[in-house]
C-alpha cells in the first residue's frame, strides 16, 4: 500500500507552519499540549467552531518516540511483546479571527506471536476471521486531521474537522492475514456566543472500511480458519494449498452533537450530546453480493467538563457517559444462477448476537497556576468503568456473559523551573475491581437443553473474561526535560519517557504483570 503523498502532505503542513514563526508576547515556553486543551474543553467537543475560545494565539510541536511493551498479562487477540516508532506533528495556529488546527501523525509496531484475530479491531465487529497460529504482525498507520474555527459578527462561530487514517497490516507466518483499512471523519458546526450562555451543533459523519485476506503461502501443513460471530461461537474451515478468503468491512455512520455551555466569570461549565447510528455490511464477495453479516450500532453520549478559574487555583471536574447497544445479524441468502452469472439473493436477516454496554469516567483536577497556563503542580482523581452484557442467539437457546469493571485513580505531576529550562515528573496509581458472569445458559424450549449444540471456543471465552474483569493494579511514572532554545520565540526542546506496569490480582492471571516504555524527543514553538 503506498502512503507517499500522505507523507507528503503531513511533512508539508509540519514545514508550513514554522514558515510564520515570530516573537509572541505570550511565555510559550511553558505550554504543553495537555494543558492547553484542559484549558479550552471545546477542543475535546465535535464542534471546531470551539476553537475560537483558544486563549493562546499559536502553540506547535513535532515529536519522534519509541514504545515497547511486554508481559504475560495480555488479553486473548494481545502479542506477547510489542515495538513501536511514532513521528507526530500538532499544531494550533490564529490568523486575524481565523483559528486552525493541524495534526500529521505515523506509527510503524512490530507486534509479537499475536493471534486470534484478522481484523484490526475485534471489538469494532462481532464478525472476524482468526486463526490459531501465532505470528509476527506488522501494523503502519498514517493519520491527517484538520479542523478551522471562525467568528463573524458578535455572537456566531463555524468551523468543521476533518479526520483521515490509512493503515496496512500483515502478518508474516501462515496463515497469513494482510489488512487495508481507511478511516474519514468529517464534523461540520455551527456556534451562537451570548454573554452566560453558549450553543452549538454539529453534524457527524464517518466511514471506515478494511480489506481482510487471508492466505496459505506454505504447501503440505493444514491449518484450521476460524470464522467467529459473537461469544467465540464459531464455524471453520480447514485450509488447501491454494486456500484464500477475503472479507471486506464497510461501516458508515450518521450522527450529532448538541453543546451547552453556561459561563459567567471565571466559571465554565460546558456540557455535550451526541447520538450516533453505525450500520456495517461484511462482504464476503461484493461483486456477486455475498453477505459475511451485518451489525447496527447506536451510541448516546454525554460529555461534561466544569472548569473553576481562580486566582491562584484552577479547578477541572469532568464527566463523560457512553451507551451502546449493538447487534449483529445473520444474512438469509441464497446462492442463484441469473443470466449465466452467480449471485446471492437476500431474503432477510437473523438477530445472533446483542451487546449493550455502558461506560462512565468522572475525575477532579486541581492545578496550582503561577499565571495563566502555567501551573507549578497539579493533582487529579477519578473513577471510571464499565458494564457491558453480551447475548447470543441460536434458536432455542441463548447464552450471555456480563463484564464489570471499576476502577479508582489518582496522579500527581509536579513541574520545576530554572533559568534554562525546566523539568517536570509525576506519579499515576489505580486500583481496578472486575466482576461480571463468564456463561449462562438459558433455553425457551423444554425438550433441548442447548448443551453442546454449537460450537464454542470456551477456552478464548474463559482468558478473554479473566483478563477483562481481573482485579488489578497499576502504577506509572513520567518525566520531562525542557530546555529552553529561544525563549523569546518560545522555542524548546524536550524528552520525555513514561513507564507503566501493571499487575492481575485475581483470577487465572493473579501475579501475571505487563509492563509499557515509552519516550519522545520532540522540538516545541
Amino acid at each position: 500500500m503506498k502512503f507517499n503523498k500522505i507523507y507528503t502532505l503531513g511533512l508539508s503542513l509540519l514545514l508550513g507552519s514554522t514558515l510564520s514563526l515570530s516573537a509572541q508576547k505570550e511565555d510559550k515556553n511553558i505550554y504543553n499540549m495537555e494543558r492547553l486543551k484542559a484549558d479550552n474543553p471545546w477542543i475535546s467537543s465535535y464542534n471546531a467552531a470551539g476553537l475560537t475560545f483558544n486563549r493562546f494565539s499559536d502553540f506547535s510541536l513535532a515529536e519522534i518516540g519509541f514504545q515497547y511493551d511486554k508481559g504475560d498479562f495480555r488479553n486473548v487477540i494481545d502479542p506477547t511483546s510489542a515495538f513501536g516508532t511514532k513521528i507526530l506533528a500538532e499544531s494550533y495556529r490564529k490568523i486575524d479571527k481565523v483559528y486552525f488546527y493541524g495534526k500529521f501523525a505515523f506509527d510503524y509496531i512490530h507486534r509479537q506471536n499475536k493471534s486470534w484475530s484478522s481484523v484490526l479491531d475485534p471489538y469494532a465487529t462481532p464478525f472476524f476471521l482468526a486463526d490459531s497460529v501465532p505470528g509476527r504482525q506488522t501494523l503502519e498507520s498514517y493519520i491527517l486531521d484538520a479542523g478551522v474555527g471562525t467568528t463573524f459578527g458578535e455572537h456566531w462561530a463555524v468551523g468543521g474537522y476533518v479526520h483521515y487514517q490509512v493503515a496496512s497490516n500483515s502478518k508474516k507466518k501462515d496463515v497469513r492475514n494482510t489488512n487495508t483499512y481507511m478511516e474519514f471523519e468529517i464534523y461540520p458546526g455551527v456556534m451562537y456566543k451570548s454573554k452566560y450562555f453558549n450553543l452549538g451543533a454539529n453534524f457527524l459523519y464517518q466511514r471506515s472500511t478494511e480489506k481482510v485476506t487471508n492466505k496459505l503461502f506454505g504447501e503440505g501443513i493444514n491449518h484450521e480458519v476460524f470464522y467467529f460471530e459473537g461469544m467465540w461461537f464459531y464455524t471453520s474451515v480447514t485450509t488447501t494449498n491454494n486456500y484464500s478468503e477475503d472479507r471486506n468491512y464497510t461501516t458508515n455512520i450518521y450522527g450529532g452533537a448538541a453543546q451547552v455551555e453556561l459561563a459567567t466569570g471565571k466559571v465554565r461549565f460546558l456540557n455535550q450530546f451526541t447520538g450516533k447510528k453505525a450500520d456495517q455490511t461484511i462482504w464476503i464477495n461484493h461483486v456477486q453480493g455475498q453477505r459475511g453479516g451485518q451489525m447496527e450500532r447506536t451510541t448516546y453520549s454525554y460529555n461534561g467538563h466544569l472548569d473553576i478559574d481562580g486566582d491562584k487555583f484552577h479547578h477541572v471536574i469532568k464527566g463523560e457517559a457512553h451507551f451502546n447497544e449493538t447487534q449483529g445479524f445473520e444474512n438469509m441468502q441464497k446462492s442463484e444462477i441469473v443470466d449465466g452469472y452467480t449471485t446471492w439473493t437476500q431474503y432477510g436477516k437473523k438477530n445472533k448476537n446483542t451487546q449493550d454496554a455502558t461506560t462512565y469516567d468522572v475525575s477532579y483536577t486541581l492545578y496550582r497556576d503561577r499565571a495563566m497556563l502555567d501551573n507549578s503542580w497539579n493533582a487529579s482523581a477519578g473513577v471510571k468503568g464499565f458494564n457491558v452484557k453480551n447475548t447470543y442467539r441460536l434458536y432455542p437457546v441463548e447464552y450471555s456473559q456480563k463484564w464489570e469493571n471499576t476502577e479508582v485513580y489518582a496522579a500527581f505531576n509536579k513541574n520545576f523551573q530554572f533559568k534554562k529550562g525546566m523539568f517536570d515528573c509525576g506519579i499515576g496509581l489505580a486500583y481496578t475491581a472486575g466482576d461480571g458472569t463468564m456463561l449462562k445458559v438459558k433455553s425457551v424450549s423444554d425438550e433441548i437443553t442447548g448443551e453442546d449444540l454449537y460450537k464454542q471456543r470456551t477456552d478464548l471465552l474463559q482468558r478473554e473474561f479473566d483478563y477483562i474483569t481481573a482485579d488489578k493494579f497499576t502504577g506509572q511514572l513520567k518525566a520531562r526535560y525542557t530546555y529552553f532554545l529561544n525563549k523569546e520565540k518560545g522555542m524548546n526542546l524536550y524528552a520525555d519517557a513514561h513507564a507503566t506496569w501493571k499487575r492481575a490480582l485475581s483470577g487465572s492471571f493473579k501475579d501475571d504483570d505487563r509492563t509499557a516504555v515509552k519516550i519522545m524527543l520532540g522540538f516545541s514553538f
